[in-house]
């Protein structure tokens, strides 16, 4: 990057117009990615630390897992879905979950819904996922340990 570009990009105005492209273009990509199946990196770090408590995909936890929502008009995408245990783990990544307008609100306004329906959320930002995954693989021990079976 060119030297002292960044700061001129960051202290940049941005219109309520740009933010509104922007959060639709990063809804249509995160749409499509969700669709097609794929994994983020993260993602594949969590799935890694279930498996490694004895968790399997597609038995145990489900990935991208389709919800109807409460108002009947579409579905609800859970990164993670952990039935045995009703829990449900959110990856919130940085610029999905810090930088886009309405984001956290609909975010609390999905939690209460699921919780309203049994479900515990867990929110883990994407970053300590990269940092300190045994930090999470101990928390996730935690949410599931009386549901694993003891050989």
């Amino acid at each position: 990057m060119v030297k002292g570009r960044s700061k001129n990009l960051r202290s940049r105005k941005v219109s309520k117009k740009q933010k509104r492209n922007f959060s639709k273009f990063v809804s249509k990509v995160m749409e499509e990615y969700v669709k097609k199946g794929k994994w983020t990196s993260q993602e594949i770090k969590l799935r890694k630390i279930l498996e490694n408590l004895g968790l399997k995909l597609k038995k145990d936890f489900f990935h991208n897992y389709k919800l109807q929502n409460s108002n009947q008009t579409g579905y609800y995408s859970l990164d993670f879905l952990l039935p045995k245990q009703r829990l449900v783990i959110e990856i919130n990544g940085s610029l999905w979950h810090e930088y886009l307008d309405g984001v956290k609100e609909k975010d609390l306004e999905r939690d209460k819904w699921l919780n309203n329906l049994g479900f515990q959320v867990l929110r883990i930002k994407s970053e300590e996922i990269d940092r300190n995954p045994l930090k999470i693989k101990k928390l996730l021990l935690e949410k599931v340990k009386g549901s694993l079976e003891i050989f």
